[in-house]
């Protein structure tokens, strides 16, 4: 076999000398190719690997073919038309990324221009057959310069690959002996087969002018089989890949009005797949595409991009009418243009009758368009035709680079405004850009995801959603940016609230050149107040752009009275009065010095940018005021974002933790929702991370907000992005019981008494089922599971009397049922309560038989998969057998954990985490719940605001930051809320609770307070139990607990001094509000 192919290389030249000057040009030419296709890639940025951009480039797929590439786990459907794609091209660029160590986008660049090189240098090798070295090279370098390589060799797709292959099989067409090297035909008619079915034409077309018929039958044969053969091979590594040759969904690309489409076809196909038009946006015709655009050329005139693009035509036209002209007159190696002239008709009729056009498919025959040109070179007139394809190669080049850059700001147009930053970054990544890091969302409780505002590490701000963003900017003694509040090393940066009178805590960022302050003043009245620190030679300015925490685009920017106005909907004050550094429009060459400027500027592209010098010994006050913000009408709170409790503990860090933690959860709720996290990142309430939050808040002893809150789980049963879950009746009962203990309304238990009896005997359904039980739910659904066929599964028939119920797209048996057996028991509890004593017993009765059932399935693998650790005891108490528990908890503790308590690699769903330190407290292991707890202090996201987070990041799921100018590149989710109240809950634990298991029934005072906390006076008054209210106070000697309840037992945590004195009073039940 090498020795066949290194024949077939020889017989080009067999003068070594002039063969290797050949390898030389060759090589070169194709280095060149390879380095454009990566220029080409470089203009036109990630936005075309976005999801969004699925079709909008001339209707290419390369979101899904990059996915492909890179990720053995994506959906790999459509190898059953590209039958051996990802098994060729794909596994060598998955080998880089594991191997080598290359990220999945530099990994599929290799390949990307690897293709554009291997191209070029077969297209070389063809036409070094039948033409001298000079015409050879600038023929090739026409194919460099035209559309067919320009718009697609730059972009992750199939179709590069696709012409690697089709050239291969026209040289073996040529090149082979006739009659002989059977291997060579065999393997490049199976390659042409593998990369796009239609492209076998190319490797029957090498079959039958290679060998006699009968042969190039069997060998086609062959290379059916070969492929079929390793079709298996593919499908073990990529598990979603498609059926071989299943090409029933290509119907729907064939086209019925064909006939009609001919003239386009052929400007398209013989013209402007060389020298682009004006490419044009045609609107989607889908319906799930409405009002959305992509690019096309397929109805462009010929010759519309520019005046170098009608002179290319022309010498183009020339080109093609000489190179047939040569063709006729058999100057050219016969098999040459037989092969070349019937692949090109195959291809013609292809794009006649399916696909949008053949645009999309030029890769695949443009090579051979420039071979027929290059048959000229044949004729007499040769010179004429290379000073005609030197004139092509510079006016089509000028006008087809010119054309691209005004598709790709076409494209950006209809990307996502996220995909329009990134490119900026891009273009520019000198310039400051966003930190999109730790942001912490600031908002009055109720108001909506859009009024928030948003705030990142080092001060950086933005008033609400999309609006623009507030940067600080340290300059030098030559007005030169040094650093800026996003570009600040994070040790460098301190942050805590400061709570005072006003509606928020105002939020205080300390960094070594400047103390920023933000604080709300009222609804839509932000205020910054920027105090320089004594740091020799540099000086302050305050940047206003249209990127930002959450920005969006500026348009206008006028100054009028000291008011700065933006987008005629902000205005912006300033003490001393403003004072202009520069206002208009940024990213022009030096646009981050002082620049003159106006006082006014309308600014098409939205990238509208003012700075402000900041007085180097007073500072500046800067009030931010929006005009249009709406005013929630029914807020659920209008008591601040504290909590209920009285706090004097020897551990400020472990009060302010705690009060963060309320902060902001209420900062997060969105009318009465509960958001799991980031409200721009989850535009719904979902039960799970809800119920938690609202049982914490009650804890800390915002009853009024519980209350508000709750009704929404009692009177829907099931809401979330995952539709109806199975824990979700369990753990509605368990927040509506939390709250009717802690408020004892007689109104309120009456209001929710129906929605418990429906829940409990949902449980009971749950537990009897003979078949699938299926509910509706009400509210939105994460985009990508929406129309999963099981969205509304809550549970299987169930066996060993267990609910074997739905959560997280599987069936987490003991999780379920944990918060089936906690909303069991507190709806007895309700029950009795009311007289209902028969319905008591029968819920009672159900929750004791699931609790035996749910401790012999305490077992591998059901013990250890996560959501059975964080919720054996807290919050369901449904664990019998301490001992065996801590064994299977243990078990992951040795396995992620370090020496010294921490993590030995970032977790991901950090609400797992802390509810299993939550058992711990509870197994009286104070100090490992202690080593968690601290942990997350430091790893927050926005350290000294001790935000937590969720997943690895890339999250976007429904949208929400798309279309904003900050947060792009879509770090872990924070905060996240069911993180806080997990936080928020084990850090009351800490300080009292209640354990409610039959047989323990006591309440337990300071199990997490540390041995040095016993030297100094303590004292904690308003901690909602399941008990009642608890306040305690701590002597030195004594402590003092007094429970607002029913007598029950009182015991104290392990670590109190042997010598400590228990002193307990209870009082009727009262209902307390928060201070």
């Amino acid at each position: 076999m090498c020795n066949s192919i290194f024949l077939l290389l020889r017989r080009i030249n067999s003068n070594k000398a002039i063969w290797l000057a050949d390898v030389i040009l060759g090589g070169t030419l194709a280095v060149i190719a390879g380095s454009m296709s990566l220029l080409l890639y470089g203009w036109l940025g990630d936005v075309i690997l976005n999801g969004n951009s699925m079709d909008l480039w001339f209707g290419a797929d390369a979101p899904r073919v990059f996915e492909n590439l890179t990720s053995r786990w994506s959906n790999h459907y459509r190898t059953s038309v590209h039958p051996l794609y990802s098994l060729l091209v794909a596994t060598p660029i998955i080998g880089l990324i594991k191997v080598i160590g290359l990220s999945p986008l530099h990994a599929a660049l290799v390949s990307m221009s690897t293709s554009a090189a291997v191209a070029t240098a077969l297209l070389y090798t063809m036409l070094r057959y039948f033409l001298p070295r000079l015409d050879s090279a600038i023929y090739t370098m026409l194919f460099i310069s035209s559309v067919g390589f320009m718009f697609w060799f730059g972009v992750p797709e199939t179709y590069p690959w696709g012409a690697v292959s089709i050239l291969a099989a026209i040289i073996a067409a040529v090149i082979v002996p006739f009659g002989r090297w059977p291997s060579v035909i065999v393997i490049v008619s199976a390659l042409s087969l593998s990369y796009t079915v239609t492209n076998w034409m190319a490797g029957l077309v090498a079959a039958f002018l290679s060998q006699p018929w009968r042969r190039a039958i069997r060998l086609s044969i062959y290379a059916f089989a070969l492929v079929a053969f390793l079709t298996p091979i593919q499908n073990l590594l990529y598990p979603s890949a498609g059926k071989f040759l299943s090409i029933r969904e290509e119907g729907s690309y064939v086209k019925s009005d064909y006939l009609r489409s001919i003239p386009a076809t052929v400007a398209t196909f013989f013209i402007n797949t060389i020298i682009a038009p004006k490419p044009e946006l045609v609107p989607f015709k889908e319906s799930n595409k409405k009002d959305r655009f992509y690019l096309s050329a397929q109805t462009s005139d010929v010759g519309s991009g520019s005046a170098a693009g009608i002179v290319a035509v022309f010498g183009w036209l020339c080109l093609l009418v000489l190179g047939i002209w040569g063709t006729a007159r058999r100057s050219v190696p016969y098999r040459l243009s037989l092969a070349v002239g019937l692949v090109l008709l195959g291809q013609f009729t292809l794009c006649l009758v399916y696909g949008g056009g053949p645009f999309l498919y030029s890769p695949h025959y443009v090579p051979l368009l420039v071979v027929v040109a290059a048959f000229v070179s044949t004729t007499p007139a040769r010179w004429f035709a290379l000073a005609m394809a030197l004139l092509v190669i510079v006016a089509g080049g000028i006008n087809n680079i010119t054309m691209f850059k005004e598709a790709t700001a076409l494209l950006l147009s209809q990307s996502s405004v996220h995909d329009q930053v990134r490119h900026a970054m891009s273009q520019r990544p000198n310039d400051p850009w966003p930190r999109g890091r730790g942001h912490v969302p600031l908002g009055l409780p109720g108001t909506t995801e859009l009024d928030k505002a948003y705030l990142e590490p080092g001060g950086s701000f933005s008033p609400s959603v999309g609006s623009f963003g507030v940067s600080v900017w340290v300059l030098d003694a030559n007005n030169k940016l040094i650093t800026s509040s996003d570009a600040l090393p994070l040790e460098d940066i301190q942050q805590r609230f400061n709570r005072n009178d006003s509606p928020l805590p105002a939020v205080v960022t300390e960094t070594p050149y400047y103390q920023s302050t933000w604080s709300l003043v009222s609804p839509g009245h932000w205020r910054l107040v920027l105090k320089p620190k004594a740091e020799k030679g540099s000086r302050l300015a305050v940047a206003v752009r249209s990127v930002g925490p959450a920005g969006g685009p500026i348009t206008s920017l006028k100054l009028l009275d000291n008011k700065l106005w933006i987008n005629d909907r902000w205005h912006l004050e300033a003490t001393p009065r403003i004072d202009l550094a520069y206002l208009g429009e940024e990213g022009s060459k030096g646009w981050t010095e002082p620049m003159v400027s106006g006082v006014a500027a309308q600014v098409q592209s939205g990238w509208g940018h003012t700075r402000l010098w900041v007085d180097p010994n007073s500072g500046i006050t800067l009030d931010i005021h929006d005009t249009k913000q709406a005013l929630l009408s029914e807020p659920p709170t209008t008591l601040g974002v504290n909590s209920g409790l009285q706090l004097n503990l020897p551990d400020p860090q472990f009060v302010d933790a705690l009060e963060a933690q309320v902060t902001h959860l209420m900062m997060g709720l969105v009318k009465s929702e509960t958001r799991p996290g980031d409200p721009m990142n989850y535009p719904l309430a979902w039960q799970r991370d809800g119920a938690y939050v609202v049982v914490s808040l009650l804890q800390a002893g915002r009853t009024d907000v519980a209350r508000e809150l709750v009704r929404m789980f009692a009177e829907v049963d099931f809401f979330g992005g995952f539709g109806s879950e199975a824990d979700a009746p369990g753990l509605s009962l368990w927040a509506i019981a939390a709250v009717a203990d802690a408020i004892h309304d007689p109104a309120f238990n009456t209001e929710v008494w129906p929605h418990v009896v429906r829940k409990a005997d949902m449980i009971l359904d749950l537990l009897s089922a003979k078949e699938p039980i299926r509910k509706p739910f009400s509210g939105k659904a994460s985009p990508s599971r929406a129309q999963h066929p099981d969205i509304d599964l809550v549970a299987n028939t169930a066996e060993r009397g267990l609910i074997i119920g739905r959560m997280d797209w599987h069936f987490p048996i003991l999780y379920v049922n944990g918060v089936s057996y906690r909303g069991l028991m507190d709806a007895a509890r309700l029950a009795e309560q009311r007289g209902e004593r028969g319905r008591a017993e029968r819920w009672r009765s159900a929750a004791e038989g699931l609790r035996r059932a749910w401790n012999l399935a305490l077992i591998s693998p059901e013990q250890d998969n996560p959501r059975t650790l964080i919720s054996g005891i807290w919050p369901t108490f449904v664990v019998t057998d301490d001992t065996r528990f801590e064994k299977a908890l243990n078990q992951g503790w040795e396995a992620e954990r370090t020496k010294e308590g921490g993590f030995q690699k970032q977790p991901l769903w950090t609400y797992f985490d802390l509810a299993q330190a939550h058992q711990w407290l509870y197994l009286a292991k104070p100090e490992r719940a202690w080593s968690t707890l601290k942990w997350f202090w430091k790893a927050s996201p926005a350290l000294g605001l001790y935000t937590q987070w969720e997943s690895k990041g890339g999250d976007d799921t429904f949208g929400g930051w798309s279309q904003i100018r900050g947060w792009v590149d879509l770090p872990p989710i924070t905060p996240h809320y069911w993180s806080a109240a997990e936080m928020l809950s084990l850090q009351l634990a800490m300080l009292a609770y209640y354990d409610s298991r039959p047989e323990v029934n006591t309440l337990v005072i300071g199990s997490g307070i540390p041995h040095s906390w016993f030297d100094h006076p303590m004292r904690v008054a308003g901690l909602i139990t399941a008990a009642g209210r608890i306040d305690w106070e701590w002597d030195g000697n004594t402590i003092s607990v007094h429970v607002y309840g029913n007598p029950v037992k009182v015991r104290l945590g392990p670590q109190f001094p042997k010598h400590s004195q228990l002193k307990t009073t209870f009082s009727s039940i009262s209902t307390s509000s928060p201070r």
